[in-house]
């Protein structure tokens, strides 16, 4: 129903591509969104989200995930309606989006949190899929919503145990 490309940029340091794509679609089937999609997850270095995070965002410095979303939201997890033009015609799937992942950002992160390594991956993976389901963190609110969300999740996929 669901497919999730990986791409990994930072082969000398990250191999768990498989597992990751097994996390990304767990945390799918808890989300329970109404359409089949399609979305990409990149494990990359700081350098490239770095630059990527510049030229897009007009921020010079790198940054731990980048979510690029190819659909609105009404509110998080109800996208506006989706129409023909929203499936791909070859694989009926709508493209939910683009994660980038900075594993350098994963290592430093999970060392500041105190956690491993495997849960900081999937803390920052989930947080991506979040923003590409229209959930942000700009009003204190929304912050709040997102983080429950999360932590939701992280506990049905049992995250914590990563």
């Amino acid at each position: 129903m669901h497919t999730v490309e990986f791409y990994n940029e930072a082969e000398d340091v990250f191999q768990a591509g498989d597992n990751l794509v097994s996390f990304v679609k767990e945390c799918l089937s808890h989300i329970k969104p109404s359409f089949p999609l399609s979305m990409t997850v990149t494990v990359t270095d700081n350098e490239n989200i770095h630059q990527v995070n510049l030229e897009q965002r007009g921020i010079d410095k790198p940054t731990d995930v980048l979510s690029f979303p190819m659909l609105f939201f009404k509110e998080p997890e109800v996208p506006e309606e989706l129409t023909e033009l929203d499936y791909d015609p070859e694989t009926n799937q709508v493209v939910l989006g683009d994660l980038l992942i900075s594993y350098e950002k994963i290592l430093e992160q999970a060392e500041e949190y105190g956690h491993s390594k495997e849960r900081e991956l999937c803390y920052l993976t989930l947080h991506g899929i979040l923003h590409l389901f229209g959930y942000d963190h700009m009003t204190d609110e929304d912050k709040k919503v997102m983080r429950q969300r999360e932590e939701e999740i992280l506990a049905l996929c049992n995250a914590a145990e990563r």
